[in-house]
């Protein structure tokens, strides 16, 4: 795949417009937005230091909410809704860290249930519903799996951060803040 700026500017507007067009739908059962959710797991990721790759994952973890498709998760979203992401972002040029964590983000909620019995008392009552739709807790070669993907330290850090994002008066940044990150990230890949 070939990118040049102007694809770049043309994906990081298209993210913008998704985020602004589709974002105010209801992130059902929880108190926020689609595009409150993601824009203060970013803020989150951004007030705790970590690295643009996180920050830009935690904001565009859930981009595959935004995205049309056909299979409904019971009212609650896209089914399969991180592997619509990740092919958008893989699709746009996105780091491996972004797809990764964005692809694996609901096999991480499936992974912490396993390994931490305190972890599901943690979820949000929708997180819980969602967890039974996409497999409940995972088995132990599902975990041993897991911990073997590239970037599973990371994806970690990017679902909790997902955990945590669920409260209507928490801060953030407007989705336009990470516009210059945004292009940063993928200006990046083109060298």
């Amino acid at each position: 795949m070939h990118l040049d700026i102007e694809d770049v500017r043309e994906t990081v507007q298209k993210i913008i417009d998704l985020f602004n067009q589709k974002g105010s739908a209801e992130y059902v059962g929880e108190d926020v937005s689609v595009y409150e959710h993601m824009v203060i797991c970013a803020h989150l990721a951004l007030s705790k230091g970590y690295n643009n790759e996180i920050v830009i994952s935690a904001l565009l973890h859930d981009i595959g909410h935004l995205l049309e498709s056909e299979e409904q998760m019971n009212g609650f979203g896209n089914v399969n809704h991180e592997l619509l992401g990740a092919q958008f972002l893989k699709a746009h040029g996105f780091s491996k860290l972004v797809i990764d964590a964005v692809s694996y983000h609901v096999a991480a909620k499936r992974y912490l249930c396993a390994i931490d019995k305190y972890y599901y008392e943690l979820l949000s009552n929708a997180s819980k519903e969602t967890l039974k739709m996409q497999g409940g807790k995972m088995n132990l070669i599902e975990t041993q799996f897991f911990e073997n993907l590239p970037n599973y330290k990371e994806i970690l850090l990017v679902r909790k951060m997902d955990d945590l994002a669920k409260e209507a008066e928490m801060e953030f940044y407007p989705i336009e803040f990470y516009s210059t990150m945004l292009e940063e990230h993928l200006f990046n890949k083109l060298r």
